[in-house]
């Protein structure tokens, strides 16, 4: 269902599914997936949507009803960042990847506060 509403829109767009997911910061592999059948998830669906201009229920085909308002094409991602997006976006489909991404999230949390209470100690000791 999503693939083909997806590929609708892209042909009204006068565009194509794999240059809309570059245009999002997404891989082309990722589009081939949605071709094969996968829906995309929360974060990559509402990047659509909004791309497109409709609601996430409309692109899962749950409502009929679009926006059509016009939306400014979001600026794509860094490659590095969208390659970091695309690794975690595979590991949150399995309850193991999910759990490493909540330990890699508590990490990065802790080393951000750690440069943050280096970097105030840095500014006191300057003044």
């Amino acid at each position: 269902m999503f693939w083909n509403i997806y590929t609708e829109l892209c042909k009204k767009n006068n565009t194509s599914p794999n240059g809309v997911a570059a245009a999002i910061g997404l891989s082309n592999a990722t589009c081939t997936k949605w071709k094969q059948g996968a829906t995309p998830g929360g974060k990559n669906l509402q990047k659509i949507a909004d791309y497109f201009g409709v609601t996430t229920s409309y692109l899962l085909g749950e409502t009929q009803q679009t926006t059509e308002t016009p939306q400014p094409v979001p600026d794509p991602l860094p490659p590095d960042v969208a390659e970091l997006a695309e690794i975690c976006e595979q590991l949150a489909q399995t309850k193991a990847g999910t759990a490493r991404l909540q330990l890699l999230l508590e990490e990065a949390q802790r080393l951000l506060e750690e440069a943050n209470i280096q970097e105030e100690k840095r500014k006191s000791l300057t003044k």
